[in-house]
């Protein structure tokens, strides 16, 4: 007769193989940190200069009395932030998946 381990110990055993395997994918440390900051930066600051860039290409055309850097810089930041603000919240979604499973 053999016996069956209990459920609760055949829920932990995937559980603890996931968590190693995601330790190896996502090491904890500065550098980590530093790299999601520099993520957010670059993902608010190409839009915005891109916008810009455009917007200055535009206002030298003269296709407008208006400025159109300013508008499209203004267009630019506020994609990049949603944009930042969409990764952001990937990644704390992640984050707590994880740690929820662990």
């Amino acid at each position: 007769m053999t016996t069956r381990p209990p459920p609760t110990f055949r829920k932990q055993i995937p559980r603890q193989v996931r968590r190693r395997v995601l330790s190896g994918k996502r090491p904890a440390s500065h550098w980590r940190g530093l790299g999601a900051m520099g993520m957010v930066g670059w993902s608010v600051a190409a839009p915005t200069l891109a916008g810009a860039l455009l917007g200055q290409w535009l206002d030298a055309q003269g296709f407008s009395e208006r400025s159109w850097t300013l508008m499209l810089m203004l267009a630019g930041l506020v994609a990049g932030c949603w944009n930042a603000a969409m990764w952001l919240g990937r990644e704390r979604r992640s984050i707590q998946e994880d740690s929820q499973d662990a």
